[in-house]
């Protein structure tokens, strides 16, 4: 598990595991738009419990969270919006800083646009964007 979070910290990596750190998905580049893609294409066989590992975790994974069964989320920075949906969840959490949203992985100087997009929405909100924005 340690090198798993080493990679995510070293390269902005968002990971998704089974729960015996088997890599199932993992992306550098637009991590959360890839994790959404990768999980609506694969729910049907995404039966198990699962971890997800990320530098950042906002609001994206934060709702993705019910699609498949995550069980785990460990994060290097945590946005607010996507600590306070998932402490609303049965997700055992951990990471090692708060930032206010989660920045860009083109540019971090800028805020993701999907963690934009998902403020102050609830749930099947959301689902139905990303549904739009990545899917249809």
């Amino acid at each position: 598990m340690l090198e798993l979070y080493e990679e995510i910290k070293k390269n902005g990596t968002l990971i998704l595991t089974d729960t015996e750190y088997h890599t199932l998905f993992q992306a550098e580049e637009s991590p959360h738009s890839s994790l959404y893609k990768y999980i609506y294409n694969n729910r049907e066989n995404l039966s198990g419990k699962y971890y997800i590992f990320g530098n950042q975790i906002g609001t994206a994974v934060a709702n993705m969270v019910g699609l498949i069964d995550i069980k785990r989320i460990i994060a290097h920075k945590i946005s607010k919006p996507g600590l306070d949906i998932l402490k609303e969840k049965d997700i055992e959490l951990e990471y090692n800083e708060i930032i206010d949203l989660v920045k860009s992985s083109k540019n971090t100087n800028n805020v993701c646009s999907l963690e934009k997009l998902l403020l102050n929405i609830d749930n099947e909100e959301a689902l139905r964007l990303m549904n739009q924005k990545y899917i249809d």
